[in-house]
């Protein structure tokens, strides 16, 4: 997932490459020690800070875990690879990987843009999930997750 800073720029109008009647589609997979309730309580404020400024059009639907939720084949194998998806800030000092499949993480936010590409949707999603990181202040704690979008044919990790 990307900072991308409070002073960066964002255009208010984003150039549109996704027909009008399509929707940009992507995931955010994550952990968190907050319940569902804290998380979706948070949401509107995490929509309106001025870093993440989402559109009102951006639609996004919490889960816990993937049950409701219809994921294509290639997106479930995705899942189901291991790999360490913690974010962690450079001068920690954790070198040993901790290889996990997202399968296996506690929550999954999904966005869904109308008018807008699957990589917008992403990018969206992505400024949401940092917000979401900061909730967790427990000492040493690292966000685990990753936001995917799927991109000609294949899923692509927001990075």
């Amino acid at each position: 997932m990307t900072n991308r800073g409070r002073n960066s720029q964002r255009t208010p109008s984003r150039a549109r490459t996704a027909r009008s009647d399509e929707a940009g589609v992507a995931y955010a997979f994550f952990d968190s020690p907050e319940t569902r309730e804290i998380i979706e309580k948070n949401l509107p404020m995490i929509r309106s800070m001025e870093y993440a400024q989402t559109p009102e059009e951006l639609e996004l639907t919490l889960s816990e875990g993937r049950e409701g939720l219809t994921l294509d084949n290639k997106l479930t194998r995705e899942l189901s690879i291991p790999r360490d998806y913690r974010v962690i800030p450079q001068g920690t000092g954790v070198d040993s990987p901790e290889l996990r499949p997202l399968a296996d993480t506690r929550y999954v936010l999904q966005a869904r843009y109308p008018g807008a590409t699957n990589e917008q949707a992403a990018s969206e999603l992505a400024d949401i999930t940092n917000f979401i990181s900061w909730l967790d202040q427990r000492p040493g704690a690292h966000f685990r997750g990753a936001v995917l979008y799927e991109d000609k044919g294949r899923y692509v990790f927001r990075e």
